[in-house]
């Protein structure tokens, strides 16, 4: 499924991708906020998946992470579902490479809600935009000399496969 975000107030852009869900995941991306606190808001027996996304830079990677609930709909020129439960920022000069930076943040992510007396899942679907040109869910960084394979890093994650998505920013 291709779908389209279109630019408005509300709507950022987004990127074309082959899975709805993980476009999803870039336009939440891309409209919520949070104030860095753990907020798990589930109501009983409503199924959800966390989602996660990114924005990879040569500088600074920011990173997401998302409560969705799965029966969620996406309404033009309405805020995306789902509540920002994580996010954080991280100077990619401090890591090798964005698995790194994806590890980094789940384990802090893992540290906020245990401050809170909750548990995060781990995300069931994730989308990075990063600079630089992307084949086959691919790239090589134009800033930094990191090569990010989506495929790879879904399976280090437990994402299933084509469930993550590299797309350019």
């Amino acid at each position: 499924i291709f779908f389209r975000i279109m630019y408005s107030r509300i709507y950022r852009p987004a990127a074309y991708a082959a899975l709805a869900g993980v476009s999803f995941t870039w336009y939440l991306h891309n409209n919520a906020d949070c104030d860095g606190a753990v907020q798990l808001i589930a109501k009983e027996g409503v199924p959800y998946r966390v989602v996660m996304s990114g924005d990879v830079g040569g500088t600074n990677s920011r990173l997401k992470m998302f409560k969705v609930d799965q029966n969620a709909e996406i309404k033009k020129r309405e805020r995306a579902p789902g509540t920002l439960i994580f996010e954080s920022k991280y100077a990619n000069i401090e890591f090798k490479s964005l698995a790194e930076v994806v590890e980094k943040f789940i384990k802090d992510a893992d540290a906020a809600a245990k401050t809170n007396g909750t548990d995060i899942q781990r995300p069931t679907s994730a989308c990075f935009a990063v600079a630089g040109v992307v084949q086959a869910n691919q790239c090589r960084l134009t800033n930094i000399d990191w090569v990010v394979d989506g495929d790879e890093m879904a399976k280090d994650l437990g994402i299933e496969l084509g469930n993550l998505e590299i797309i350019n920013d």
